[in-house]
């Protein structure tokens, strides 16, 4: 009788060795190789259970070519939240796969529990948990007050029920939580073992195509924030969408990393209460609430300004503020939280060298308020700005906007869509921002100031009023 063999597989990019290496030679990651087994069992390719399902297993067909696949309409369906359904690029499309990653416990579950009940008002939708009884889903359910018959929800571990049950029901929507939890008992390993989660998700994912219907998985993430399995599931699926929380508080952010479908690096923005996940629908609204009323216009410390993160459709305003303290030790700290760092030492470098400011006798703390992050180069001006602001002990004006990337001679150079950004800016009740030069702005916006500048001293002359 053959003895499985055993062999390691980096987790972030699949190289395979016989032996365990702390260091990946091909992505140069640490500690990354998980112990895999060889199976002799099914080393063929073939999986009997799914040819036979598919009823394409007796003999090799000749392909056909579909001439009329350009006049298939595209057919989604929406999820019942507003700026969800945006990031997908307006709905879930049919016959697509999802990987929704996200930690333990921010609310995964509880957001397909509601996403299911609301698409199954109109489709028909099969939620199957492997984690959870149908008990415990009962008492959340309670919870956030759903009933719909139309929802249908099992709890099942074997992927050949689970297919089974598919395509008994032949529902238009499958979630399925989690991928790392179902197990395919034609594989020797453990659930959520690479084996296990590559060939899983490769069947889910053929089925899924052949029959057309939209599956949303459920993934886990490791320590590093990274989703748990082999890398070649992110690439065999059609969307991935990443759920953070970033503020430790009831905060959660879903992000668009990967689709097939729409727009990329999206986002949307919801908060975790008592009875379930609320979408904010205006996220720059709800980041600044504490900083712009209605009815009054509150004065801020030194040391802030409203930047802007992402591009298009994603960009939202925020807050950023920073500290600067005289220091007596040789090495001043050069502290940040929600932006890069070697970003802020540069902008930091081109201060110094344009606008001859003394920034190597400070410590300097750089923070983006609400715990998200500016992963993008469209905050550097009011990061550059806030920090000249507490340098010089000196406020901006609290309804001012900064947004622009800083290049290394100091100019400032456009980001996209400004005329979004300048249109929700005005409707917040700013009055005044400084961008970079652009040629011609589609829109005019009346009581709302545009100073366009060239470079950091043009930007700090008219945040200074030098």
């Amino acid at each position: 009788m053959l003895k499985n063999k055993l062999r390691y597989i980096c987790t972030s990019c699949d190289f395979i060795n016989l032996g365990y290496l702390g260091k990946c030679p091909n992505c140069e990651s640490w500690n990354t190789f998980v112990q895999n087994e060889i199976e002799s069992k099914n080393q063929s390719g073939k999986n009997a259970f799914f040819d036979s399902l598919m009823n394409d297993g007796d003999k090799l067909k000749q392909p056909d070519l579909d001439d009329n696949f350009l006049a298939g309409d595209e057919k989604r369906s929406l999820s019942g939240f507003k700026n969800l359904d945006a990031v997908l690029g307006g709905g879930l499309v049919q016959g697509s796969v999802i990987l929704l990653a996200g930690e333990p416990g921010i609310g995964k579950s509880t957001l397909l529990l509601q996403l299911g009940h609301n698409m199954a008002k109109n489709n028909s939708l099969l939620y199957i948990s492997a984690e959870e009884s149908i008990k415990q889903i009962a008492l959340r359910a309670k919870r956030l007050s759903i009933n719909n018959a139309n929802l249908k929800i099992k709890s099942l571990e074997n992927l050949e029920e689970i297919l089974t049950l598919i395509n008994t029901l032949n529902p238009d929507t499958v979630i399925i939580d989690s991928i790392q939890t179902i197990y395919n008992p034609s594989i020797l390993s453990s659930p959520g073992t690479i084996n296990q989660v590559r060939e899983s998700s490769n069947l889910i994912i053929r089925f899924a195509k052949a029959k057309n219907i939209t599956v949303i998985l459920v993934g886990h993430v490791t320590k590093d924030g990274y989703v748990a399995g082999p890398k070649v599931l992110e690439h065999s699926v059609d969307v991935v969408l990443q759920f953070e929380n970033y503020n430790l508080n009831n905060l959660r952010v879903i992000k668009s990393i990967k689709n097939r479908f729409g727009p990329t690096s999206d986002l949307v923005m919801f908060n975790m209460e008592t009875t379930g996940l609320s979408e904010v629908l205006s996220p720059s609204k709800y980041l600044l609430e504490h900083r712009i009323s209605d009815n009054e216009k509150i004065s801020l410390p030194i040391g802030s300004i409203i930047t802007v993160t992402g591009k298009g459709n994603n960009s939202m305003l925020m807050e950023v503020q920073a500290l600067a303290t005289q220091t007596f030790y040789p090495n001043p700290k050069r502290v940040v939280n929600g932006f890069d760092y070697n970003r802020m030492l540069q902008i930091i470098a081109v201060l110094e060298k344009q606008l001859n400011l003394n920034l190597s006798k400070f410590d300097i703390y750089v923070n983006i308020v609400g715990g998200l992050d500016i992963n993008d180069t469209s905050g550097d001006v009011g990061v550059a700005l806030s920090i000249i602001s507490s340098y010089l002990n000196k406020a901006i004006s609290p309804m001012a906007l900064a947004i622009g990337e800083i290049g290394l001679t100091g100019e400032i150079r456009s980001i996209g869509f400004p005329d979004k950004i300048l249109k929700e800016a005005s409707a917040l009740g700013l009055s005044q921002a400084i961008i970079p030069r652009v040629k011609n702005l589609s829109h005019n916006f009346n009581n709302f100031k545009i100073n366009q500048v060239s470079n950091i001293k043009e930007a700090f002359n008219v945040a200074f009023e030098q």
